[in-house]
């Protein structure tokens, strides 16, 4: 049985694809308690640490049913975090295996799944979207047509409604002699995805959807369906008749108080349609309760004597928890009735109840005392300036002597009751005042402990400062990375960034000299944290860079990976640097993707990483860095945060020659570096594309420039000796400063004599022409040698149509190649190709 990636893909998509919020994943290891659980942000986040998660085999891989307003602080949340309900479901098991038997009283599961279908097929409830089979058992969905967005109001009534849901399918379990767990309707109800193995016994099974309808329904459908399916509950005899109290001005009294202090048990269960069971008990008992379906045993809960204000639970099937030390008082016994388990949306409803506003039926049933004062004075968890005195009021008794009926299921026409909005705002303004207070002394507990770890600098006076002799300077490369320095390295799309990176680890792990002109230290220990490559390219191109000390170089291929990368948080940072170790130097490349992966803007941002990295080397113990970033401001500076200007002890820059388009033959790429005695000038660079190596060719854009007008300048001396310089800049094509700059040069290399005249300055070839001009192959006639172009590959392509020019030395042609002197080698370079050769060519690699 095998994972299927494109399967859960399809399920995110088909559920999740317009509902807002995070998505929460859990796993169940094959041994062990069940794993923390991950909150991530998006669809894709979510199936990518779920095929993580299925590399380690696990029990099972399990989504929560609802999205997550924030992400919570530990586990996958609570009711209270739900954002979005894309729909309602249900979880029915069947047969035996992967399920334990039943207690005593228990009915059986259904034994195939047909039985299973059945349950849910006649409950009454419309027929669901789509079923999903999870290797033991059914999960039927209902989906909405659009996701329902919950908040503090609607959230509980969602919750009741989903109760609701399971309750009538727990009815027509039990009326075709089955037994369904009807507390799966919880809103962080988690349940197997389609696509994963059901590893639960010892043969794997696949959860996977069986049927998809493509049926969705709209809320008041579902509400109405829901209606439909419920019946209506058989009279009881009334209780003796209540009074409702009067609330007054006073201090201290929370919600829940002043539901112990005026409701019973009794209103808060036979309200939710569970029923007094009056047989004899032992003494030690004071009440007991059945819960609602008719079970087997009627003693689903009790109070004790010795305890009267705390409810034990027995029925694993009544949507509260079981067993003893549970502390379930009446407050929270309501709001796992009622609100998912969710105190602070009971409160809320206790609350707008007593102050006579729309709340959930069930708090509007309750005995609950009468507020005096407007809304807008109390809030959620503590009444602040309120009392309870006893003022007699008769309750209003019901007619034909019933009970309180359950709450029903809203109205189709009114989907959800709407408490007052400003009990809703009080509640969430004294909660979050109450949050901040806490938020405030914690800050300054820890403020005055880190105040006291702090370590302050000494003062030293000037003198003795100035009297320390100076430490020898010392670079990692000759004249561009000071020891213990930080080097940016900027530069726009298709420079060649990567294989720059690339020749540095050569330089660093073998000392080379550093585009086989500055001198280079050799490192022990380099680490390389790469974004930009999968780690198939990256391992390919690496290799073709032919680093000989392999060893000495470490990696970490992060693309896909990025937000493990949150050194921002000190935990994090601290983790990473434990996992990093001590090291020589540290190349990060690229900072964009990571400030994306965090969050982090790059115009305001940037320099929060970089303080963040500055730490992680220093706790690491890495005193060198590089840190690779993207160049903006028409490709001539770093974009983003000023403060990556200041940031590096040296900036080094690769830009391109603004007049080469990307998309021609030859893009030209000059290195230049500034920074703490660091100036190094502009300078191009040649590319070897067999071994990826870039050397320095020499001279920047501008010579470049007037270099490429050799060629036409010394065709036209040829055919027109001794004409002006006027008469050239007329005759041939380009800017007159770079055709005078290019006479310059011709002129300091000897190629041509200049006369000085009263009317202007004339010029000639020198008396060998011979020894500057080359013979054109297809004409015979003597021309001026032309710039060489040199192979460079498109990082971003993979292909090698990237090229960078090279003006050759004076020389001859052989077979279409012609003589040229690259960082002091002769080698050949084929005039239209670009192929480089070490050795003179022969007739047969000219064919």
């Amino acid at each position: 049985m095998t994972f299927d990636p494109t399967a859960v893909e399809a399920w995110l998509d088909r559920v999740y694809s317009d509902a807002p919020g995070f998505l929460s994943v859990a796993h169940a290891p094959k041994d062990g308690p069940w794993g923390s659980g991950s909150v991530v942000p998006t669809a894709a986040a979510a199936l990518e640490r779920i095929i993580k998660l299925e590399g380690a085999t696990p029990q099972g891989i399990y989504l929560r049913t609802t999205t997550l307003a924030r992400k919570p602080d530990r586990g996958r949340g609570v009711a209270a975090d739900s954002l979005a309900l894309p729909g309602l479901w249900a979880d029915v098991d069947f047969g035996t295996e992967g399920h334990k038997p039943g207690a005593g009283d228990r009915l059986p599961l259904p034994p195939d799944e047909d039985a299973a279908r059945a349950i849910v097929t006649t409950s009454g409830l419309p027929a669901p979207s789509l079923w999903v089979h999870s290797g033991g058992g059914l999960y039927p969905w209902w989906l909405l047509d659009q996701p329902a967005i919950l908040d503090d109001t609607t959230r509980p009534q969602a919750a009741d409604v989903s109760a609701q849901w399971q309750q009538a399918l727990k009815r027509s379990a039990e009326r075709l002699g089955y037994e369904y767990g009807a507390g799966v309707g919880d809103l962080p109800r988690v349940l197997r995805i389609p696509g994963t193995v059901n590893r639960k016994t010892d043969t794997d099974r696949p959860c996977r959807v069986v049927e998809d309808t493509g049926t969705a329904y709209t809320l008041d459908e579902l509400l109405a369906g829901l209606t439909a399916a419920t019946p209506a509950l058989a009279h009881q005899p009334a209780p003796a008749p209540r009074t409702r109290d009067v609330l007054q001005l006073h201090t201290g009294a929370s919600a829940f108080d002043t539901l112990d202090a005026h409701v019973t048990f009794d209103d808060v269960l036979t309200g939710a349609g569970w029923a007094r069971h009056d047989a004899r008990h032992s003494s030690t008992i004071e009440q007991c309760w059945t819960r609602p379906g008719d079970p087997d045993s009627p003693c689903s809960a009790h109070t004790l004597t010795a305890n009267p204000h705390v409810l034990v639970v027995f029925s694993e099937l009544a949507g509260l928890p079981t067993g003893g030390g549970r502390a379930l008082t009446r407050g929270r016994v309501f709001a796992h009735l009622h609100h998912g388990g969710d105190e602070r949306a009971a409160a809320v409803d206790i609350f707008a109840a007593i102050g006579g506003r729309a709340s959930t039926p069930a708090a509007a049933a309750l005995p609950l005392p009468r507020s005096t004062m407007p809304p807008s004075t109390y809030g959620l968890g503590d009444l602040g300036e309120h009392d309870v005195t006893t003022q007699q009021r008769q309750r209003e008794h019901h007619e034909d002597s019933a009970t309180t009926p359950p709450p029903s299921p809203p109205a189709a026409d009114e989907p959800w009751a709407q408490p007052d909005p400003a009990d809703v705002f009080a509640a969430r303004v004294e909660q979050e005042a109450e949050r901040q207070r806490i938020r405030d002394a914690a800050r300054a507990v820890l403020e005055q402990e880190k105040a006291g770890r702090v370590e302050l600098p000494p003062l030293v006076q000037l003198d003795a400062f100035l009297a320390t002799p100076d430490p020898e300077t010392t670079h990692r490369i000759e004249g561009l990375w000071p020891s213990g320095g930080r080097v940016l390295l900027a530069a726009p799309p298709k420079a060649g960034k990567t294989t720059t990176v690339g020749n540095l680890l050569r330089s660093l792990a073998d000392g080379d000299p550093f585009l086989d002109e500055h001198h280079t230290t050799q490192a022990r220990r380099i680490l390389l944290l790469d974004n930009e490559l999968d780690e198939n390219m990256l391992r390919r191109w690496l290799r073709e860079h032919g680093i000989a000390n392999t060893d000495r170089i470490e990696l970490v291929a992060l693309r896909g990976k990025l937000s493990a990368f949150n050194i921002v948080d000190p935990t994090t940072r601290s983790l990473w640097a434990q996992h990093l170790g001590a090291a020589d130097v540290l190349i990060f490349d690229c900072l964009r993707p990571a400030l994306d992966a965090l969050g982090l803007s790059e115009d305001k941002e940037a320099g929060r990483f970089l303080e963040a990295f500055d730490e992680l080397t220093q706790e690491a113990g890495i005193p060198e860095s590089l840190v690779v970033h993207h160049m903006g401001h028409a490709g001539e500076r770093s974009r983003g945060d000023s403060r990556l200007i200041d940031w590096p002890d040296a900036g080094w820059r690769l830009v391109k020659d603004a007049e080469d388009d990307d998309d021609q033959d030859v893009r030209r790429v000059y290195f230049t570096a500034l920074g703490r005695d660091v100036n190094q000038p502009e300078s191009l660079l040649a590319y070897q594309p067999h071994t990826r190596r870039l050397t320095v060719a020499g001279g920047t854009r501008r010579d470049t420039r007037s270099n490429t007008l050799l060629q036409p300048i010394l065709t036209y001396l040829a055919a027109n000796p001794g004409v002006s310089g006027n008469a050239i800049e007329k005759a041939v094509e380009g800017k007159a400063v770079l055709i005078r700059d290019a006479l310059k040069t011709a002129v300091d290399q000897g190629l041509i004599q200049r006369r000085s005249e009263k009317r202007g300055n004339y010029y000639t070839l020198t008396s060998s022409p011979s020894s500057h001009l080359v013979q054109d192959e297809g004409t015979n006639h003597l021309v001026a040698p032309r710039p060489l172009v040199y192979r460079t590959r498109d990082e971003d392509e993979g292909t090698d149509d990237t090229t960078t020019t090279h003006t050759p030395g004076r020389g001859r042609t052989a077979h279409g190649y012609q003589r040229a002197y690259i960082a002091g080698r002769e080698q050949w370079v084929h005039t239209d190709t670009g192929d480089v050769l070490d050795e003179p060519p022969t007739q047969q690699e000219s064919a």
